[in-house]
């Protein structure tokens, strides 16, 4: 074997087999895809102006994992705490000065609809982030800007 080199990885039909559902072109294609979403959020237009007080984004495994980044990044800059909730129930502190933020990739999670359904019952801002399904419905359906996107890798 030469330096710099891995037998399996660079043998595209053994890396296949290995990788059926290519998670190590997704890897590879996450700077790109991070470049996409942050300019295409850029160019989205929020009903409102004024910054929420705390941020609760609902959302399962890997929609839950990119709120987990997003909490990440934003402690870095912004003293507005981000909550990350991944059960049923909308926490019971959510006021008008709450953002609630639905993430489901497939629109089709349902403790991410559970709890997206209680926001909507509250003065809180809410936004939905989806691919479609019935999060993308319900957000529509009452008024909720939802940002949509897809996925290619």
């Amino acid at each position: 074997m030469t330096a710099g080199r891995h037998p399996v990885l660079d043998d595209s039909a053994e890396s296949r087999r290995l990788d059926p559902s290519g998670m190590l072109e997704a890897v590879y294609g996450l700077p790109d895809q991070c470049r996409e979403a942050w300019e295409a959020a850029r160019a989205f237009e929020l009903p409102w102006k004024e910054a929420p007080r705390q941020i609760v984004i609902l959302g399962m495994g890997g929609s839950a994992i990119a709120g987990d980044y997003f909490r990440a990044l934003l402690s870095l800059e912004s003293p507005v705490p981000v909550f990350n909730v991944r059960v049923y129930d909308l926490p019971s502190f959510v006021d008008e000065e709450t953002l609630v933020i639905a993430s489901s990739f497939s629109g089709e999670t349902e403790e991410t609809l559970s709890a997206f359904e209680q926001a909507l019952a509250t003065p809180a801002k809410k936004l939905a982030l989806t691919t479609g399904g019935r999060l993308l419905t319900t957000a529509r359906a009452n008024g909720v800007p939802a940002f949509t996107f897809a996925f290619h890798g």
